[in-house]
């Protein structure tokens, strides 16, 4: 079943006024350097325009969500869509494409629900499916945020899991 865009709300907890505090936090961190076309990192990208790739730094933290990362690490995905743009022009097309779409609809003038809400009326295309492919590998795969979510990294250098954490459960 797919979720329609305010039970995907309900889902992530945005009912009580903690959240309420913690999505006014993030609204105003996502205001960084890194959603400002006119900003350095913006104008460094190679490929991409400074306008797409600050929309996809929005984009690409709406899509994972994680208050405790700045948003320096969801950059670094849109630097690998940028890459990877470099030497796949239809891949250019297709996020510039994609960016220009959610931008004629107002992206930039939308609050956070209006903009969860055109993310899942577009799920099932080429671009949010490209889109979200590049943050699971780009954000969860980078070594800098492992410590965030309490992941160690490989095992296999440490002598595997076996030996460190595979019975470590206390639980059962």
């Amino acid at each position: 079943m797919t979720e329609t865009g305010s039970e995907s709300r309900m889902r992530r907890g945005t009912n009580s006024p903690t959240d309420a505090a913690v999505r006014d936090a993030a609204a105003q961190r996502t205001q960084s350097m890194y959603q400002s076309p006119d900003d350095e990192w913006a104008k460094s990208l190679g490929t991409l325009s400074a306008q797409t790739g600050c929309t996809l730094v929005g984009v690409t933290r709406m899509m994972y969500p994680h208050d405790g990362l700045g948003d320096e690490y969801y950059a670094k995905v849109v630097e690998g869509l940028d890459a990877q743009a470099g030497d796949d022009s239809d891949l250019a097309q297709l996020l510039e494409d994609g960016v220009g779409d959610l931008q004629s609809d107002g992206w930039s003038d939308k609050d956070e629900d209006a903009r969860l809400d055109a993310l899942v009326e577009i799920e099932s295309t080429p671009f949010f499916q490209t889109v979200r492919n590049e943050v699971v590998t780009g954000l969860y795969g980078n070594p800098d945020v492992w410590e965030y979510f309490g992941y160690e990294g490989p095992s296999i250098a440490k002598g595997g899991y076996k030996d460190r954490g595979f019975n470590d459960i206390d639980w059962l």
